[in-house]
Formats: C-alpha cells, structure tokens, sequence
C-alpha cells in the first residue's frame, strides 16, 4: 500500500505508517505507528488476501484469553493455514510451534480487521453504524478527533479529503456511506441479512431513495450546522433560507412517498431507512415537522424505535452538548439540565 520493499523469507508482511511525535521520540525514545496493511505468503494466503477454502489437516489454535471458543469455519479454516506454516517453521528449528500461537493471533487480527472511522456526532457516520448493526458485523471503531493536529495529519494520510467515515478492510480506505454499506453488505454481513435487495430493481429504488436523502434532507440540514459554526458576522441569511425551503420541500415529497409505506422502500428496512434515520433526525432539529406531515410524522418514530437507530442516537447522546444545533432536539433525546 505504501510501496515499501519487503523482506525475503517471511511468513507475513506488516505496513505501518509512522504517526510523528518528536516530544515522545526524544523524551522517551518511543515511536508511534498505524499498521495500514497485511499480507502473508502465497503458501499461508490464496489469491492475495482470501483464504484457501479448502480442508487442511488438523491444527488447533487456542483463542485468546477472553475470546469464546466458537469460529466461524472460514476463519477456522484460514488459522489451519497459518498455524501449519508456522508450525512447519517451528520443527525446522527444532522449537514448539505453541510460541507462535500469538504471532498467528496478531497476524490474523490484523489481516482480517475491519476499522470504521468514526465520530459519534456525525450524521453520515450514524448512517454507516446503523447499517453495521443490522448486518451483524463486528467492526473496530475508531473515534476520530480531527482537532487534533498529528491524528488529523494521520487521517489525511490515510485518506486525502479527510471527510468521514472512513472503512478500512484489510489495510484498503473504503470511503462514501453508500459504498461502505454495499462492502459492507457483499463481503461481511450475517447470512441472510441486507439492506440493497438482490432484485436488480428493487436494489435501484433503495439507491435511489439513498441519494434522496442524503442529497435532499442531509445536505440542506447541514448547512443549518455550517453556519452556526461560522462567526457571528460571517453569517450566511440566505444559505440559511435556501436550505429552509429545501428541507420543507423534501418534507413534502417524502410524506406523499411514504403513504402506505413501513418503510422507504416497502416493508424491509433498508440502506434507504439507514439514510433517512440521521438525516431527519438532526434535519427536525432545525425545520420541524409540519401537522400536515402526518405519514413522515409516523415514519419519524417508527424509525426513532428501530433497535439499531434507538442504539446508534442512544450512544450519541453523551456528544450532544457539542451539537451546535441542539437547542432543537427533543427532550427525550437531550436533556441540557444533565449536562
């Protein structure tokens, strides 16, 4: 990934990109790193990055302290091979192959990681964490602070616009909520559970009503929060007014969309629902609902009781001082005498 050259006679190949820090280095002489990338060799991993599938003899790896013992035959699988190499390694040198088990944990860890950056204000990284939740799919999250000036230099290396959030799958950037979702969907999720139907055109109508939400409801909402961050008299009226009406508009469609509807795109919840939850969740915030919104209005909650919405704003809820449009949330989400 960062074009380094590799050294012969390895089993496995770790990339990692230095994170500066020269107060650390000299005080303490350590230095900081963020693995990027992993790879092994060719008789360990098939076909670049994909285990073989096929049986290998027995090889018992223990999990790790705190880890139950149930593994997914894939993953079962794709440990035989790394134990059998290393252990092969092992009686070569006369040693017992037992000290390599952690070796082969770090090095599966690191090959099979899926990381999500993530900030828990975010409305499109509320967008991705619904999704992971209702596909069943372990991730680490790692929550980005951009204020920072050596972890925002460490995103941008990671990704250039900086914008998040961001997938990482086995060292590759996964950028845009719409595509992590479809990765997501194609590579990780539980059997049997998906957000974009497998029908060519009903997979068309939730990307469709996707872009709807994003495009018509996310946008106008934030530019509401670009300018309450802006400076007093820096202030842009009629952005703020154009966005008003833009919202006010999309309202009006969605609510007509929605009749006889559960939800967006019928009666499985959707990538659609998963845009449509954050986006009118901070858009109400600033334009409220109108009366005659009366099939939006039902939407709304019944999107605010989905379990996976419920838990993404549940875990939010600490970050909500920092919204700048929090004057607008409902009580039952954001309490500013429990500050």
């Amino acid at each position: 990934m960062l074009g380094l050259p590799f050294a012969a006679g390895c089993v496995a190949w770790l990339e990692c990109r230095l994170i500066p820090e020269p107060h650390t280095e000299e005080a303490y002489d350590t230095r900081f790193a963020e693995t990027v990338w992993a790879t092994a060799d060719a008789r360990v991993l098939e076909r670049g990055r994909e285990f073989p599938r096929r049986r290998h003899r027995a090889a018992h790896v223990a999990p790790p302290l705190g880890r139950k013992p149930r593994v997914a035959a894939a993953e079962r699988q794709g440990r035989t091979a790394l134990a059998e190499n290393l252990a092969g390694s092992s009686s070569r040198l006369g040693e017992s192959s037992n000290i390599y088990f952690p070796i082969l944990e770090t090095i599966w860890n690191l090959m099979t990681a899926l990381t999500l950056h993530y900030h828990p204000l975010s409305s499109y990284c509320h967008k991705v964490l619904i999704a992971v939740d209702v596909l069943g799919i372990e991730v680490d999250k790692r929550l980005l602070n951009l204020g920072d000036p050596v972890e925002r230099a460490a995103y941008l290396a990671l990704w250039p616009t900086g914008k998040m959030p961001l997938l990482v799958d086995q060292g590759r950037p996964i950028p845009e909520t719409s595509i992590i979702i479809e990765h997501l969907q194609r590579h990780h999720a539980r059997r049997g559970r998906t957000l974009i139907p497998h029908d060519p055109d009903a997979a068309l109508d939730v990307r469709l009503w996707d872009r709807l939400f994003d495009l018509y409801v996310m946008t106008p909402m934030q530019a509401f929060t670009a300018d309450l961050l802006r400076p007093e008299g820096d202030r842009d009226a009629r952005g703020v007014a154009r966005a008003r009406e833009g919202l006010s508009s999309a309202y009006a469609f969605i609510d007509r969309h929605l009749e006889g509807r559960t939800w967006v795109t019928g009666d499985a919840f959707s990538m659609a629902d998963c845009a449509a939850a954050p986006a009118l969740f901070y858009a109400v915030t600033y334009v409220p609902l109108s009366p005659q919104h009366v099939h939006l209005a039902t939407y709304f909650e019944r999107l605010m009781d989905h379990p996976p919405v419920a838990l993404t704003i549940d875990q939010a809820r600490p970050y909500f001082k920092f919204y700048p449009g929090r004057d607008g949330l409902s009580r039952r989400f954001f309490d500013p005498t429990n500050i």
